[in-house]
């Protein structure tokens, strides 16, 4: 991307004219960016088993020079982390592994335990028992090396994208467009677009938030068949796994991923709404379906419109502009280009800005004034002649670069409540493998699109957020249980390990406007005095619920009773 963008400004010099160029990605960020990519896409690959060798030497190895074979190797290049090998030797319990260097390595049968013979993403072939069920002679293999020992690999079929932002400054601290890049320069991170899923749920239940709607809302997750003339035929919408739950608080419908409740929401509120709202966070609405298919993320989006939209979460509500070159140098050392990112004018800066504003509203006024002076603009321009060093300082205060103050495009109350409610999709929902980070200031979305074609993972605390892709090029079914639990998440994981390392765990503000209630879990309405099972719950204060769970709801060992049939 930088690249492109230095041909775009200086064209063919840029490659010959000793431009040097300084951005915004974290060397120790995007090496780990890199690594957790190649690691999640090698062990989605294992868990659907081995495709077989890559090619075979059908002629006697011994009766060949080793410098031969190497040079056989060599005409297979190194894919990211897998290097090629050739088997020289097989046992029940070991294998000889020939590299390019022309060292030879061991291969355990513990190794290969993984390498079930594929069959298809759903079935695979019965557990090896010994390594001749795996590999011969002569076949030329891919290997890696992990914990200071090789194992048996293959090239994933599978391909992710990834893409980090700074959400304080709209910085780029990481880019991932795919296994390897000399593979396949396909950039997945901003080229293309596959359908978001349940990530983009956030923004929707977001804009029922600034609908009126709570945390506690009750909304029925209940079968519903839609007869829309904008699709194609009837739509019977289900949630994964083909169960409905019934009467679903908004909160508990979006760390568990509730499809149906979704629908319903964005037919309480309107799709068009749902559209101006997300188009504040960037989105194009050009993209985003005009139907209810939006519920459930059918809007083909890449990685980095989805991480660019999570940076409003994570920051409290403002859009940045994405950016990632910081400084453009000459050959000489002299300044081309510096960046001049937003600022986020939180509490602190108001009160600055606003009489920022008012002295350059004054500066306006006293221009304008000016017109209607008699002093010609010649004779001004002969008053700077004659003193140099104020036209001098006249024009280095040009070249100062006016503060740029971010829009704040969501209320801060907003912000909170559906941060909040991201928050329990890791303690509790689909997202909960991200507890092993050992942190209490995450707040994510899984993502997995119909017929699990593809897998998503997005989430942040207030300094990285990270969104991860995994999917095919030429889309078809990840295979059983691959969720965007399951295939995006442990490559957030990994990346977050150390992008994390340097950010403070920092419990979020909670804004003016919030208060806390104790509710009953099944109705979303306030709890009763004593109700054993009562929870808390955040509602900005004009949303309070105000009436209270009626007797016959709450029976005596606390356990909601009867529910109304049809929730909207």
């Amino acid at each position: 991307m930088v690249r492109r963008d230095m041909v775009a400004l200086y064209g063919d010099k840029a490659d010959t004219d000793g431009y040097r160029v300084y951005t915004t990605l974290k060397a120790d960020f995007q090496t780990s960016a890199n690594a957790a990519t190649q690691k999640g896409l090698v062990d989605y690959d294992r868990r659907h088993g081995y495709r077989g060798e890559e090619a075979k030497l059908d002629y006697p190895l011994e009766e060949v020079p080793l410098t031969d074979l190497v040079a056989e190797l060599k005409r297979f290049r190194t894919i990211g982390p897998l290097q090629p090998a050739l088997i020289t030797e097989v046992s029940d319990e070991s294998a000889k592994a020939l590299l390019k260097s022309g060292e030879t390595v061991s291969l355990t049968l513990e190794g290969m335990q993984w390498a079930r013979r594929y069959i298809d993403n759903v079935d695979r072939g019965p557990e090896p028992k010994k390594v001749s069920d795996v590999v011969e002679v002569g076949q030329i293999v891919r290997i890696i090396q992990e914990k200071d020992e090789w194992t048996l690999a293959q090239k994933p079929q599978a391909q992710s994208g990834m893409v980090s932002f700074n959400p304080n400054n709209g910085a780029l601290l990481a880019l991932v467009g795919g296994f390897d890049f000399q593979s396949s320069k396909f950039n997945r991170a901003v080229q293309g677009g596959r359908q978001a899923g349940s990530s983009f749920k956030p923004f929707i239940y977001s804009a029922a938030l600034d609908k009126g709607m709570t945390p506690a809302t009750v909304i029925n997750d209940a079968p519903v068949v839609f007869e829309d003339s904008s699709l194609e035929s009837t739509w019977r919408p289900e949630n994964s796994g083909g169960r409905f739950y019934g009467p679903t608080r908004l909160r508990q419908a979006l760390y568990k991923s509730r499809n149906l409740v979704s629908i319903r929401v964005l037919r309480q509120i309107g799709v068009r709404h749902t559209i101006q709202y997300a188009e504040k966070f960037g989105f194009d609405p050009a993209k985003l379906p005009n139907n209810l298919s939006l519920a459930l993320g059918s809007a083909a989006l890449t990685p980095w419109e989805i991480a660019s939209a999570y940076s409003v979460l994570a920051n409290g509500g403002y859009k940045l502009e994405p950016w990632y070159i910081e400084r453009i140098e000459n050959n000489d050392g002299d300044t081309l280009f510096e960046a001049n990112p937003m600022v986020i004018c939180d509490d602190a800066c108001e009160q600055q800005r606003a009489e920022e504003q008012a002295r350059e509203a004054q500066l306006a006024a006293e221009s304008a004034a000016d017109e209607s002076d008699e002093l010609a603009f010649s004779d001004l321009l002969a008053q700077e002649a004659t003193q140099p060093e104020a036209a001098a300082d006249t024009e280095d205060n040009t070249e100062e670069k006016p503060i740029r103050y971010a829009e704040r495009v969501q209320d801060e109350r907003i912000n909170f409540l559906i941060t909040s409610m991201m928050q329990d999709v890791i303690k509790r929902g689909t997202g909960v493998k991200a507890r092993a980070l050992n942190r209490s200031d995450l707040a994510g979305k899984t993502g997995t699109t119909n017929d699990q074609k593809d897998a998503w993972f997005s989430g942040f605390n207030r300094d990285v957020v990270a969104t991860v892709w995994v999917g095919f090029d030429q889309p078809r079914n990840l295979g059983r249980g691959e969720y965007g639990g399951t295939a995006a998440l442990p490559i957030w994981i990994d990346y977050m390990l150390t992008a994390l390392q340097s950010s403070p765990q920092v419990s979020p503000k909670i804004p003016d406007g919030i208060t806390t209630v104790r509710i009953d879990p099944e109705t979303g309405k306030r709890a009763k005095p004593g109700q054993p099972n009562a929870i808390f719950e955040y509602f900005r204060e004009e949303n309070v619920p105000a009436q209270e769970v009626e007797d016959d709801m709450v029976n005596p060992h606390g356990e909601s009773g009867n529910i109304p049939e049809q929730l909207f």
